[in-house]
C-alpha cells in the first residue's frame, strides 16, 4: 500500500515538473534545479514553488513580453518576495503587465539596493554561464575573470584619487621581465609589501591573475605614490570564522598572494567566503588547512599551477599537489 501510495505520489510530481518544464529551456531547467535553491529560494527552492509561481506568472508574461528573457521575471519575483513580501505577488503582476519591461538593474530596494543588485548579477552570471556552448569537461577556471570579480565588489571599497596610482611596472617573477601590474592592496601582516595583479601566464586560464608582492622598501617610489594618490588599503584578514558552515564548493578564490618570508614563501589566498561579504578577504594557508586540510592546500597549489606560478616548495620539499574541489564559477 505503501509503496503504491509513493509511486502515485512520485508520478505527480513528475507531471507537475513536465508542466512546469513546458516554459523553460533545457538550460533554464538545468539552472532551476541545481542552482535556484540558492539563488532563487523564495519562488524555487523546490518543486511546489517553483510550480506555483510558474502556473500563476509565466502564462502571461510570455504572451505579454514573448520576446523578453523569463531570468527577469524568475528575479523580480524573488527579489519583490525577499525585500517587499507585502503585497509581492500584487507587485509581480504590475511588473508583468508593464507595456516595456522595466530594468530591473536600475530599481531601488531601499537599503538593500547594492544586495539586491548582487544577487540579481550572481544569479544571471550562473545562468549565463550555463547558456554559453561549452565542450565537455571544461575547467570552470578557464572562464573565471579574477579582475572582473574584484571590480564587481569595488563599490565597498577604498577608490584611489588617481586610478593611475593603483598601477605599477614592476619585475615578472616568472619570465623576468618588465610587467604592468594593478596594486590590491597593502598585506595586512607586513603593510610596506604591496600585493599587486599580473596577468596569466598560462593560455589556457587566460583571465586568472598572479598575486606577487613587492617591497615598499625597495619600490619607495610606488609605495609613496599608492600612499597618498591611490586607494591605499590594506586587505583585511579572513579567519575560521568567516568559513564557518562554507564548503570548498562555495568558497570564491580570487587568486593566491606569494610573500617572500625569510627563506621561505608565504602563501594565502584571497577568496570570498559568502556572497553577503562585501569584500575579498586574505586567508592563510593554516587557515584554509585547519578548515578543509590537504585539499585546503591543493586548491592554492592547483591556481598556482593554472595561472602559471611557480609553487613554492613547502619545508618537507614535496608537497604533493591534488585534485581539490574548489569555486570558479560566479
Amino acid at each position: 500500500m505503501e509503496e503504491k501510495h509513493a509511486a502515485a505520489k512520485q508520478q505527480m510530481e513528475d507531471l507537475r515538473i513536465a508542466a512546469v518544464a513546458r516554459y523553460y529551456t533545457d538550460v533554464e531547467l538545468e539552472f532551476l534545479r541545481k542552482h535556484a535553491p540558492k539563488h532563487l529560494p523564495k519562488i524555487a527552492s523546490d518543486i511546489d514553488l517553483l510550480a506555483d509561481f510558474t502556473f500563476k506568472f509565466c502564462p502571461e508574461f510570455k504572451e505579454r513580453h514573448p520576446k523578453d528573457d523569463i531570468f527577469e521575471l524568475l528575479c523580480f519575483g524573488e527579489l519583490i518576495r525577499t525585500f517587499f513580501p507585502k503585497d509581492a505577488d500584487a507587485k509581480i503582476q504590475e511588473f508583468i503587465q508593464t507595456k516595456e519591461l522595466p530594468r530591473i538593474e536600475d530599481m531601488k530596494f531601499g537599503n538593500d539596493t547594492d544586495l539586491a543588485q548582487q544577487r540579481r548579477q550572481q544569479a544571471l552570471n550562473v545562468l549565463e554561464g550555463l547558456r554559453k556552448p561549452q565542450p565537455g569537461n571544461v575547467d570552470p577556471a578557464a572562464f573565471y575573470d579574477a579582475a572582473e570579480r574584484r571590480n564587481f565588489r569595488k563599490q565597498f571599497i577604498a577608490t584611489a584619487e588617481d586610478p593611475a596610482a593603483d598601477r605599477c611596472v614592476i619585475n615578472d617573477p616568472e619570465i623576468k621581465e618588465p610587467v604592468e601590474a594593478t596594486i590590491i592592496g597593502r598585506h595586512p601582516h607586513r603593510r610596506k609589501w604591496l600585493i599587486c595583479a599580473i596577468p596569466t601566464n598560462n593560455s589556457k586560464y587566460g583571465k586568472l591573475e598572479r598575486f606577487p608582492t613587492i617591497d615598499g622598501d625597495q619600490h619607495r617610489d610606488i609605495l609613496e605614490n599608492y600612499s597618498l594618490r591611490g586607494s591605499d588599503r590594506t586587505i583585511p584578514v579572513g579567519s575560521l570564522l568567516d568559513l564557518r558552515g562554507i564548503s570548498m564548493e562555495e568558497f570564491e578564490l580570487n587568486g593566491v598572494i606569494l610573500l617572500p618570508w625569510g627563506n621561505d614563501i608565504r602563501i594565502s589566498g584571497l577568496g570570498l567566503s559568502n556572497s553577503r561579504n562585501r569584500e575579498f578577504k586574505m586567508f592563510s594557508k593554516t587557515v584554509l588547512c585547519q578548515k578543509w586540510g590537504r585539499s585546503g592546500l591543493a586548491m592554492l597549489h592547483a591556481h598556482l599551477q593554472k595561472c602559471g606560478s611557480t609553487i613554492p616548495a613547502g619545508k618537507n620539499k614535496n608537497e604533493l599537489e591534488l585534485q581539490p574541489k574548489s569555486w570558479y564559477g560566479p
